[in-house]
């Protein structure tokens, strides 16, 4: 390869210096006039194979302009794209080489745009792959990685070459979209010469446009400019250069020139047309100041490296400084500037050398010693400032000018003369052409909060400070002055502003918290006095108020804005460090930021200008205090997201929302439990899900059940549980008609992430339970329910297969085992027997629960009616539905979507065993370049290959788990607020495209699978598409199908080999025994899990079902042969054991050749064999080989090695098989066996041994057999031993393997201990007791209940156990002496949190730990207390760990009490806190169980030991056992409380009676009201129609005035309003409403309402209860609400909603009239799956 690039070189050389050097015919120069579309068109012919090249001269002052397009083109449809072009690119010549996404580009020269000649020429050779560029004799050469020769190699020539030059014509697509954006050339081109059959050649152009012959000069003969201004020709025009002139306009005409007035706090930007590289800067400009200090000029650049320029006065002296990437160097004026006198700077760049002339001095000159000596200046440029460049690092910025300038110019263009069109703005209001002498006083900016002033010298007890200032944060250190206070270091003085107000404060020198005011202020003398505040409203409103502080001896002042507070002070100050203002010392993230003027010191003007240029000053500025309200005008932040923003931007902190993103909008959670099972997650617990995604609803915690369903569907299951406790009493004797409200964990009050659960799962249950004695159900009469929809159901259960269900019935009618077979329900028989009703619910329309009517009818004194609810469950997906999906057999199969994706999210799921493949691309289009390439490598890796505008970028994403395994796995691309976030699985990453003005989207086909011929995507890594199934396919949420797309191949729409649905020949999976089934997608093989033991097609034959069980350590089987291959041949086997130490099996020969297998030390497998007389032994350790767990063994040997292997861990020893040949009764006379056989006198038969379990006593009796399961024999290749069969005919061993804690007798976790014949089980760390673990001694406690533990420990060492359950605060366990003070306490905290709380007398430590604990489940804890340390452990967290003094001693300790204390013991003093309410059980103290010794009569020995206060309440305590509870993720705290019960009113239960005639009398009246007297809730819903109401503010007055009109009827009666002005709902659950306007007259519309609530939760009158909401035509309620909307009809419905509790007053549609009919009944819900009832208008 070396050689052929050498050999490319010397051909690229001697093409450009010979070819279209010495023999080069000179075409004829040309101009190229029309900025708009100028070009020449060539058609050359190149041979595929020949080099190809073109030479050309050019001139221009353009800094941009495309030179050379050469397009490579076909006659056959859907070739590849191939392009080069040349374009001078900022002032460079950029060669760009493009096929298909792959881009190589050469970059040369500079300063190209001077108006001079330069030459450009390229040669590319597809034999050696090699480019080769020259730009003026400058070369650079290049391989090229793109596939040349893959293209030109066809064969000739049905192919066509296109050469533009200058440009392209107007309309042309040009090809792959390369060219997004390019600039005409407008200047002379000569000498275009092309490298065709190897030799120079001058072409006939075949299309030329606006293009002139000669190289035209515009200002020959052109007197056009006056008074000496110079002419500068731009070839399609000509600009006058006035610069030393004198005079100024379009001809230099205009005799007065502009000059600009700068204060400080302004200044002018000059925006260029493009960053120009360019040999030649003028600079020059005249200027007067009287300051010392000032920016003239400053330009800055970042690439290729950073560089600036930058004019100032420094302490009166000019000051030029220049970088041109290497370093910065100066010149200084030798004469000073601040003398308030016309000054004129004039600066000259040429190369390496900058001059500066100041005035008429001579002119001082320095010289570039690097490599560079070029400018590539940004587009702005900044005239009296620096503009937004303040916080650029190794600049010495300084402060803005404040005096006067004119005669400005950038090179030829005088800028103060375009002040306010299109290139030149003025920063900082409106410009002052009238230079006058100006104050120096003007606001200083804080940009960002790193950015302060420091004060070094000031006395800590005389500081008189004043400032005015203003901001838009209500946060910020406006002051912080380090002290130490009576010699106490590291405190400080702090002016601040928190909350909005300012707020004086002594104390700490840190504070971490941007909210909580730091913890102690001491030195504030005034008792309960912490902080001095003053300021009635927030001061962040972007208005100037006044500050003055003082410290003066021992007194504090603080005023703000005359509102004056005084404070004497405690203690000594001294001063630390310097003072600072805007900033703290430690406090990163919190110092000021806005501005400050009029700053005054102990009296003295602030000389801030003077700080400007010196050591004290952070990055303050002056820019006119232009504060920009980022967050109050365009606040982005999501989903609650906290906008925050400094002077220069803004941003979102999106932590705790849920969210990332710029803008928080990206959801950090999958939308169901399903999602995250279908990416391999299997950790069944509480999970965290968003199921909106993006929509405004937050995230939620769930419980997942991430296993497969009892019928097998593969899919996560979404349990949500809810506050209505089992057997909830709903009727009884004297109770009332009830309405129970049901609230669920987690999920908001309306229920709508409730109904987008229901709405994306693909199915859902509940569970629904009553019990009854003397309590009729009457579905439909007396009982009925409401789900998150509002639809009333009266049903309970369905038939088999069908999830509707018949109103009034329960699941015994479906089933004909109702108690009568004339009853719905088994309760409706009304006896006094104890009887139930039970079943699922499983439409998701009238799911869940959330209300319950319940009517008494009849009581008795025997009457009891219960009612259970389960949790919501929701399983699997709709929207993951791989019936939709496509199966690809082929690594050439694909399917194209014409109409690809175009914006928003892409999700696709997939299964595959292909480790590299391509997967998606979504490609260009004829008007749009971007593309997305996705394809896998290794297995693991996931390529995203994209470009977007001219972002061209490769991400690699290493998956967390294989992604070739023939799983389900998960790819998405999300593009918002120009960041796109890549995931795989459950890993993402956000990338940044936020240096695009804009994303535009993606408009081309989009195709999964394979790449058609006609895309062939070179040096990817991936060259083949997917064998494997799509299993889902979303754009935006939305599924597609993906079947639409297969076996039209005409169309191109799919390949052969592509069929619906996901063909998965492996599922589900056919291999037995853990074998691997490997998919092939139209057949299948199996890889079987153990081949030495499983074999078949399917894995069938399994010597593993060959199973003995020895039950005692002396059984053993015995297997005779005639052959020893036993001793030479391989050898496999299983076993499991409990035992440490075990025979398990010895085989020799009648020559006492022999092979030994044991299990020594419970952690090593060891096997000893003999070589001639001498005995080799080889170990394996073998983790868990004593565990009970299966061993598999597998020995082979060979000629020279034995290798072992157990379970996968393997050793190996060089040992050749050399048995022997003779027989001798002492074979090994120099080693000791442990196991011997006996050895006669006399050669015994020729025969071989093999014994299987352990061997008889006479041979081994210090060697204890198997006690436990043997497996799977097999000597050699063949010679399968049967166990089973043999055992049935040995004593002591057990055909078959079962284990006694095979079926985990052990209850609640506790730990089974097999010993094949019985088992026992080890309950500790369980809380329960009992042979299997399943013995509950308990009590409950009350708050007033104690139980006392009197013991003495008779080593200082403490212990103690226990399990609760509770959902209230209060002491679990407390330690006490009646001879010291110590004490030990544990408690739940109101938080939920356990602590542990050590009370040493003089201090107290404490432990807390993780969670809340108070959620009604059952916890176990440890304590364990010894001389040095306490401890605890919570279930199966980690143990924490504290140390103690060594005073407190635990045999000190007499008492233990659980459930709290005594108040009336006098030795004990727990104030603040309260004693237990809850159960608790599993107490042990010390190895004794008091609740055991104190409800057990039997122990009446230890009566003394524990005693009681309070009522005695054995039970058990409910919930599940720690083992079973999720390790890492547990849910917040939930304490709603139960269920809310209400008073239903049947006065308006029995006006439902007259339901028609209410409808026909008020379908009769058209009531026409404005629009303003109508208030519904902050939770509104959308119309379905599309269009909605869009709430304005009201007051709350006015809603109180709407919520009960006048002239309703007293308390407990029907609403009626007044008059007829008022909009009604229909009772329930929806208002229907008609508008109509002058022009159109829309269809009635009912809308949905949400569960009313009481605007005050303590009113409990029934006018605003939520049963009077559902019965009576009330008017829309507010929903805890402090402001009440008005509501304005938007047909269109287009208005963005962000979120539900924003309000908009913007693009509202004015509602005309709004017409309302009451439909149905008074009361009438939508009666089952019907639809609602609308009245004509």
């Amino acid at each position: 390869m070396l050689e052929i690039v050498v050999a490319s070189l010397v051909m690229a050389t001697c093409f450009l210096e010979t070819s279209f050097g010495q023999n080069r015919d000179v075409g004829s120069e040309v101009t190229f006039t029309n900025h708009d579309g100028s070009f020449v068109k060539y058609l050359p012919v190149w041979l595929p194979d020949s080099p190809q090249g073109v030479r050309l001269d050019f001139r221009t002052n353009q800094p941009d302009a495309l030179l050379i397009y050469h397009e490579y083109t076909t006659e056959e449809e859907g070739d590849p794209p191939y392009v080069i072009f040349v374009k001078v690119e900022d002032g460079r010549i950029e060669i760009n080489h493009i096929y298909l996404n792959w881009k190589e580009t050469v970059r040369l020269g500079r300063g190209l745009v001077e108006d001079t000649w330069h030459t450009v020429a390229y040669r590319k050779d597809p034999a050696t792959r090699v480019l080769t560029v020259e730009v003026d004799g400058e070369t650079d050469t290049i391989p090229l990685r793109t596939d040349v020769d893959g293209i030109l190699d066809r064969g000739p020539p049905a192919s066509t070459t296109a050469v533009y030059l200058g440009g392209l014509p107007d309309g042309h697509n040009h090809r792959h979209h390369v060219l997004s954006r390019y600039s005409q050339f407008v200047g002379c081109m000569r000498n275009v010469q092309f490298l065709v059959d190897g030799s120079n050649k001058t072409l006939t152009p075949v299309q030329e446009v606006d293009i002139q012959n000669t190289c035209i000069d515009r200002c020959q003969n052109n007197r056009v400019c006056q008074h000496g201004g110079a002419c500068v020709n731009e070839y399609y025009r000509t600009i006058c250069d006035c610069y030393g002139t004198g005079y100024e306009g379009e001809f230099c005409e205009k005799s007065e020139t502009t000059e600009v007035l700068l204060k400080g706090n302004n200044y002018v930007e000059f925006v260029q047309e493009n960053e120009v590289d360019r040999l030649v800067n003028r600079i020059s400009l005249q200027f007067k100041t009287q300051q010392q200090t000032g920016t003239l000029f400053f330009g800055f650049g970042l690439h290729p490296t950073r560089n600036y320029i930058m004019g100032s006065v420094q302490r009166g002296y000019t000051v030029f400084t220049i970088d041109f990437g290497d370093r910065p160097m100066s010149l200084t004026s030798a004469v000073r500037v601040d003398d308030n006198r016309w000054h004129t700077l004039e600066l000259i760049h040429s190369g390496p050398e900058v001059s500066m002339v100041v005035d008429s001095a001579p002119a001082q000159t320095l010289r570039a010693d690097g490599v560079s000596f070029h400018l590539r200046i940004e587009r702005a440029v900044y005239f009296g400032s620096v503009g937004d460049h303040r916080q650029l690092t190794g600049i010495d910025t300084v402060a803005n000018m404040i005096g006067c300038m004119r005669s400005v110019y950038w090179n030829q263009v005088s800028v103060l003369e375009h002040l306010n069109d299109h290139t030149v703005s003025h920063i900082g209001g409106v410009p002052d052409f009238t230079c006058r002498d100006q104050d120096p006083i003007v606001p200083f900016t804080f940009p960002t909060s790193e950015t302060y002033l420091s004060v070094q010298r000031w006395d800590p007890r005389n500081v008189r400070l004043a400032f005015r200032f203003r901001t838009l944060r209500d946060f910020g250190i406006l002051v912080f002055a380090p002290i130490d206070i009576d010699d106490v270091p590291g405190k400080g003085i702090w002016v601040r502003l928190r909350d909005g107000r300012v707020h004086l404060e002594v104390g700490s020198s840190r504070s971490d918290d941007l909210v909580t005011p730091i913890a102690s202020m001491p030195y504030l003398s005034t008792p309960g006095t912490d902080v001095l505040v003053i300021g009635e409203g927030p001061l962040n409103d972007n208005v100037w108020h006044k500050v003055q502080v003082a410290f003066v001896a021992n007194h504090a002042m603080l005023e703000v804005d005359g509102k004056r507070v005084d404070r004497d002070l405690d203690g000594y100050f001294t001063r630390r460090a310097a003072l600072n203002i805007g900033a703290g010392e430690h406090d990163d993230g919190i110092g000021f930021v806005g501005c400050m003027k009029e700053i005054k010191f102990n009296g003295e003007d602030f000389d801030v200008l003077r700080m400007m240029t010196t050591s004290d000053n952070h990055g303050i500025i002056m820019d006119n205090c232009n504060i920009r309200d980022f967050c109050g005008r365009a606040n982005r932040c999501q989903h609650g997201g906290l906008c925050q923003q400094d002077w220069y931007r803004s941003w979102c902190l999106c932590a705790g929302t849920g969210y990332d993103g710029n803008v928080c909008s990206f959801p950090l959670h999958k939308s169901s439990c399903d999602e995250y099972y279908q990416m391999g997650e299997r950790r069944t617990g509480v999970w965290r899900i968003d199921v909106d995604g993006r929509g405004p609803l937050p995230p939620v915690y769930v419980h997942c059940t991430m296993e497969a369903t009892e019928d097998g569907i593969e899919a996560g299951t979404t349990t949500i549980s809810h506050n209505l406790a089992p057997g909830t009493v709903v009727r009884r004797a004297g109770m009332t008609d009830t309405l129970l409200h049901v609230s669920y964990r987690d999920m908001d009050q309306y229920g709508q992430a409730l109904l987008h659960l229901l709405q994306m799962s693909q199915s859902c249950q509940q569970w629904v339970e009553y019990q009854c004695t003397a309590a009729p159900l009457r579905l439909g009469i007396n009982t009925w329910f409401y789900g998150a929809e509002e639809i009333r159901y009266s049903a309970i259960g369905h038939s088999h297969g069908n999830s509707s269900a018949t109103d009034g019935k329960c699941s015994c009618w479906y089933s004909n085992t109702c108690v009568e077979e004339n009853l719905g329900c088994n309760c409706d028989k009304g006896d006094e027997t104890w009887r139930t009703d039970s079943g699922y619910i499983r439409d998701t329309s009238h799911l869940p629960i959330m209300d319950a009517v319940l009517l008494q009818a009849g009581n008795t004194d025997r009457t009891e009616g219960r009612l259970s609810l389960g949790p919501l469950q929701c399983t699997g997906s709709k929207t993951n539905d791989p019936s939709y999906g496509v199966t690809f057999t082929r690594e050439s199969s694909y399917i194209q979507l014409e109409r690809g994706w175009q914006e928003g999210d892409l999700t696709f799921s997939f299964i595959t065993y292909n480790t590299s493949c391509i997967l998606l691309y979504q490609q260009p289009s004829a008007t749009n370049p971007n593309y997305l390439l996705i394809y896998m490598m290794n297995g693991r890796s996931v390529v995203f290959l994209f470009r977007v505008g001219d972002i061209f970028e490769n991400i690699t994403m290493i998956s967390d788990r294989l992604l070739s395994t023939g799983e389900v796995q998960t790819i998405s691309v999300e593009f918002e607020e120009l960041q796109v976030r890549f995931t795989v699985n459950m890993g993402s990453r956000i990338y940044d495209i936020d240096r695009l003005e804009s994303f535009n989207g993606f408009t081309g086909p989009l195709v999964l699978g394979a790449l058609p011929n006609s895309m062939s995507v070179v040096n990817l890594e991936a060259r083949t598409g997917m064998v494997g199934c799509v299993t889902v396919f979303k754009v935006n949420g939305s599924p597609i199908d993906l079947r639409e797309y297969v076996g039209d191949i005409r169309r191109r729409q799919s390949s052969p080999g592509v069929k619906t649905g996901c063909r998965h020949s492996c599922d589900p999976n056919p291999c037995l025994f853990g074998g691997r089934c490997v998919d092939n997608w139209e057949e299948y093989t199996c890889e079987c899990a153990d081949p030495t033991a499983q074999s078949g097609q399917y894995c069938e034959n399994n010597i593993n079902l060959d199973s003995a069980t020895f039950l005692t350590e002396g059984a053993f089987l015995l297997f005779e042969e005639s052959q020893n291959s036993v001793l030479h041949s391989g050898v496999r086997f299983g076993f499991r054991t409990v035992a440490s130490d075990s025979v398990l099996m010895y085989a020799h020969d009648h020559l006492n050749n022999f092979v030994q297998f044991e299990v020594r030390g419970g952690d090593r497998l060891t096997v000893s064999f003999n070589s001639a007389d001498q005995i080799t032994e080889v170990t394996v350790m073998v983790t868990g080989i004593s565990s009970g767990e299966w061993v598999d063994v597998i020995m082979s040997r060979s000629d020279n090695y034995l290798n072992i292997a157990a379970n996968k861990t393997t050793n190996s020893v060089f040992s050749p098989v050399d048995l022997l040949a003779v027989y001798r009764q002492n074979p090994f006379p120099d080693y000791s066996e442990s196991i011997r056989p006996e050895r006669p006198l006399a050669p015994p038969a020729e025969q071989t041994r093999v014994y299987v379990g352990g061997v008889p006593a006479s041979m081994a009796s210090a060697r204890p057999g198997l006690q436990g399961c043997m497996r799977g024999l097999k000597i050699g290749l063949n010679d399968v031993k049967s166990l089973a069969s043999s055992a049935e005919k040995s004593n002591g061993v057990a055909s078959g393997c079962v284990g006694k804690c095979d079926v985990s007798p052990c209850d609640y976790g506790g730990l089974c201990k097999e010993q094949w014949t019985t088992f026992t089980c080890d309950c500790d760390d369980t809380s329960y007791t009992g042979p299997t673990c399943n013995e509950d001694v308990g009590s409950t406690f009350s708050g007033n209940t104690v139980i006392h533990h009197h013991a003495n420990p008779t080593v200082n060492t403490y212990t103690a156990s226990l399990a609760f359950v509770s959902r209230q605060a209060g002491v679990l366990f407390h330690l006490s002496s009646y001879r010291s003070s110590n004490a030990v306490i544990i408690s739940l905290l109101p938080s939920g949190q356990l602590q542990l709380l050590v009370d040493h007398g003089s201090e107290k430590d404490t432990i807390n730990t993780n969670g809340s604990l108070a959620d009604g489940v059952r916890h176990y804890i440890r304590f364990r207390g010894s001389s040095d340390s306490v401890s605890i452990k919570v279930d199966d967290l980690d143990e924490v760990t504290s140390s103690i003094p060594a005073h407190v001693m635990f045999n000190e300790f007499d008492v233990a009490q659980l459930g709290g204390f005594v108040r009336t013991d006098t030795h004990v003093h727990l104030d603040g806190f309260t004693n237990f309410t809850g159960c608790m059980a599993g107490v042990e103290i010390n190895g004794l169980r008091p609740l055991k010794i104190l409800f057990d009569s039997k122990v009446d020995s230890l009566r003394n030991v524990v005693t009681i206060s309070g009522q005695d309440n054995r039970t058990t305590c409910p919930g599940v056992a720690p083992r079973d509870m999720d390790e890492v993720f547990t849910f917040p705290p939930w304490n709603i409380g139960p269920a809310d019960t209400e008073t239903y009113s049947a006065q308006a239960q029995q006006g439902g009676s007259s339901a028609a005639a209410v409808v026909v009398s008020l379908c009769a009246v058209v009531v026409a009201v404005t629009i303003g007297v109508v208030c519904i809730g902050r939770k509104y819903r959308r119309n379905r129609r599309g269009g909605r109401f869009v709430p304005k503010k009201g007051t709350a007055a006015e809603m109180e005035k709407l919520s009960k009109p006048e002239g309703s009827n007293d308390v407990g009666s029907e609403y009626r309003p007044k008059d007829t002005s008022t909009i009604k709902t229909n009772g329930e659950n929806s208002i229907q409403l008609a508008v109509e306007d002058d022009n159109e007259k829309l269809k009635p519309t009912t809308f949905k309402r949400l569960p009313a609530l009481r605007d005050d939760p303590g009113d409990s009158s029934p006018d605003s209860s939520p049963e009077n909401c559902r019965k009576h035509p009330a008017l829309y309620e507010l929903d805890d609400i402090d402001e009440v909307p008005e509501l304005e009809w938007d047909p269109q419905g287009e208005n963005t909603r962000k979120q539900e509790d924003d309000y908009y007053e913007d693009d509202i549609l004015a509602l005309p009239m709004v017409k309302a009919i009451r439909a149905e009944e008074l009361y009438g819900r939508q009666q089952g799956g019907g639809g609602s009832a609308t009245a004509p208008l």
